[in-house]
């Protein structure tokens, strides 16, 4: 087919009209409790038995509820020391979704400075079946990977996050916000979407797991775009008769 040049703006407008519009995440705080959506995998959410105190301290079995951090999206982080004993398995439930496609993400923080700490998180969409990611330049944890990490400043959101921020207002000690696309989820007529943490960390006194939440993007339908594509084949059509 030869376009000609008077129908080239026409046929550019059209196009960039099917083209999907940029996905933006909604970012979900994970928040325990049975008003909440965090909860030990094959548990409930009445059920805290896996929320430890709001400390620093190693706990081999509990995951600390990190209250009061001025970094935070929310009430609190969930923090899982290094420990050969890690803790639970957690499930973040997002709920309300329509059916489609989802693009989902996690998120977790990391303390960006010049000693060898590296903060993780092991994060997937099949209970059992975790990858534990790092985020880029930091130092190496055996077994941990960057593939999909990204700094969450570099996301778009549909809602105000916060992606950054200092440990005691120390300008050496930056924290940053990472997310980790975990890939595609179909939603059906259940409306939800269950995403799974975990704390896989086992060396490392330094080293540990700052969960902050998930995200979720909708995948646009290729029939859309298919259709605006035809619709711009016809008008081209009939300016040409």
């Amino acid at each position: 087919m030869t376009i000609r040049p008077t129908s080239i703006p026409l046929f550019l407008a059209v196009l960039l009209a099917a083209s999907p519009a940029p996905a933006t995440i909604t970012y979900i705080d994970a928040v325990e409790g049975t008003s909440g959506n965090t909860f030990a995998t094959a548990g409930s959410l009445s059920d805290t038995c896996w929320v430890g105190p709001n400390s620093s301290s190693t706990s081999s079995t509990q995951w600390n509820k990190r209250e009061g951090i001025g970094d935070s999206n929310g009430p609190a982080i969930f923090q899982g020391s290094s420990s050969t004993t890690p803790p639970p398995e957690l499930t973040t439930t997002v709920t309300g979704l329509a059916a489609g496609t989802y693009t989902v993400w996690a998120f977790f923080w990391d303390q960006i400075d010049s000693d060898a700490q590296n903060w993780v998180l092991s994060a997937g969409l099949t209970s059992g079946s975790l990858n534990t990611y790092s985020a880029p330049g930091e130092p190496t944890v055996p077994g941990a990977t960057t593939s999909n990490v990204q700094w969450a400043g570099t996301l778009s959101f549909d809602s105000s996050v916060n992606v950054d921020g200092y440990n005691d207002g120390n300008p050496t000690l930056l924290r940053q916000l990472f997310g980790i696309n975990l890939g595609d989820a179909v939603v059906s007529g259940t409306g939800s979407l269950d995403v799974y943490l975990g704390n896989n960390l086992t060396t490392g006194a330094a080293n540990r797991t700052w969960y902050e939440g998930v995200g979720y993007e909708l995948v646009p339908e290729p029939s859309s775009t298919a259709l605006l594509g035809l619709a711009a084949l016809s008008v081209l059509r009939r300016r040409r008769s």
